[in-house]
């Protein structure tokens, strides 16, 4: 029979020929999981939104030509023009160069040039509506804020994928751990069971005593059972994040003891969390809302001025101009506009309630984060104590049990306490691991995606 039962090191690196550190699991899991690639393939569509936003101001060229066909008239106007919207009171201006030929109607002498054509600059702002923000700019900032945004959402799901990662692979420790103890149980009972039948072929014991160790070594096997079943579980939740993960692999850790954690978290303005910062984006988002939708109140009252310059010095008929324009548009019935700023007022205000309850939120989370690992350093620190004299026990029963001064009920319950106050620490370790992590990405959460 075996002179020695299970024996598990407490502060020992395990070492197989083929390990997963869960460093290099994260790593595949950042580098291969495929809705981590989706979030990368939704911030560069935000970014071609963006890009497209700022399209709104691209220079562009423009060519036109206008003549009439038939008529008393016969005038022909060729102009082309490179025209650029600027960032400010929807201004534009154009620069280019215009002639015509023949002769135009009175009510468009304007457009008359002299033979050799002129060169014009042209500039158009809005006064009053579309001053602080036209269409053109609203979009731009509204695609800008969005692609902050959708890094910001990219990221807290990335957070959110690596914490559920590390999760599975914790769980795939304590699976591995109990898988072995209880191979172990099982290896250890079918001896004794093979040592008690010689013994009771020999006479040297009662039948009865045979039933007895097969029954232990039954229920040791139907527990390895549902266990190597679990274990299977848990490798495919890590394969699941990880493609190329070798189903042979072990994992690789270390518990180091004694375990301490003093920190204490006092922070309640929680700006630096993804959350609130999506919730930030949003409010500004909102108020610029406001500041676009207001602007349907006002007047539309449009400034253009333009400058032709004559290239023939001698022409008399046509010198150098400067034309100036004013437009006014006024608007009568303003329901569009007001029920437009009532909405995004309401929205602002849902916002900012929705930042006081994310802030009490994160409070709460934080809070229970640090109490649950307080709470686990403590247990750990116990379950350590428990593991070692359960240990003791074990040893100290077994001794009894080859003396003869002990008996079948006790050794395996001796064995028994002492597995599972080792599966007990490494279920305490593993929880800590977790829980560590999630502390982690909650006060240091990532930044670039």
């Amino acid at each position: 029979m075996r002179n020695s039962i299970i024996f598990f090191i407490f502060c020992t690196q395990i070492s197989y020929a083929n390990t997963l550190k869960i460093q290099d699991y994260l790593q595949a899991v950042k580098d291969q999981y495929p809705l981590i690639k989706i979030q990368r393939d939704k911030i560069e569509k935000q970014q071609g939104n963006y890009q497209k936003s700022k399209g709104g101001f691209d220079t562009s060229l423009t060519l036109s030509s206008k003549k009439y066909a038939q008529g008393y008239y016969d005038m022909e106007q060729n102009e082309i023009a490179f025209n650029r919207k600027l960032p400010f009171a929807h201004s534009k201006i154009q620069i280019g160069r215009r002639q015509s030929a023949g002769v135009a109607p009175v009510y468009y002498s304007e457009a008359q040039t002299d033979s050799s054509g002129e060169n014009f600059i042209r500039f158009q702002a809005s006064l009053l509506r579309y001053r602080e923000i036209d269409p053109q700019r609203y979009n731009l900032y509204m695609a800008k804020n969005e692609l902050k945004i959708q890094k910001v959402q990219s990221t807290l799901k990335l957070m959110d994928i690596l914490t559920k990662a590390n999760t599975y692979y914790w769980k795939w420790v304590v699976a591995y751990e109990k898988l072995q103890i209880y191979k172990d149980l099982v290896t250890l009972n079918k001896d004794r069971f093979k040592a008690i039948a010689g013994r009771v072929k020999k006479k040297d014991l009662a039948k009865i005593y045979l039933t007895e160790s097969e029954q232990y070594l039954l229920s040791f096997q139907a527990e390895l059972a549902d266990i190597e079943a679990k274990y299977n579980q848990s490798l495919n939740f890590i394969s699941l994040y990880n493609n190329n993960f070798n189903f042979k692999s072990k994992p690789e850790y270390q518990i180091d003891l004694p375990i301490s954690h003093s920190k204490n978290l006092q922070v309640h303005d929680f700006s630096w969390r993804p959350e609130i910062k999506i919730l930030k984006y949003l409010h500004d988002l909102s108020e610029i809302a406001i500041t676009s939708e207001a602007q349907k109140l006002k007047p539309k009252l449009d400034f253009t001025i333009s400058h032709y310059d004559s290239q023939l010095d001698s022409d008399q008929q046509y010198g150098d101009e400067t034309l100036i324009g004013i437009k006014l548009e006024i608007p009568i019935e303003r329901d569009l506009g007001n029920g437009a700023i009532a909405k995004a007022k309401v929205e602002k205000n849902i916002i900012s309630t929705q930042i006081l309850q994310t802030r009490r939120e994160l409070k709460a989370y934080g809070e229970n984060l640090e109490n649950k690992i307080n709470g686990l350093v403590k247990a750990i620190h116990f379950k350590s104590k428990e593991v070692k004299n359960t240990k003791i026990l074990q040893t100290a029963e077994w001794k009894k049990f080859k003396a003869g001064a002990s008996n079948f009920f006790l050794i395996n319950t001796r064995d028994i306490n002492y597995a599972k106050s080792r599966i007990g620490l490494i279920e305490k370790y593993s929880q800590l691991q977790i829980a560590k992590f999630e502390r982690e990405m909650f006060i240091n959460p990532l930044t670039d995606f």
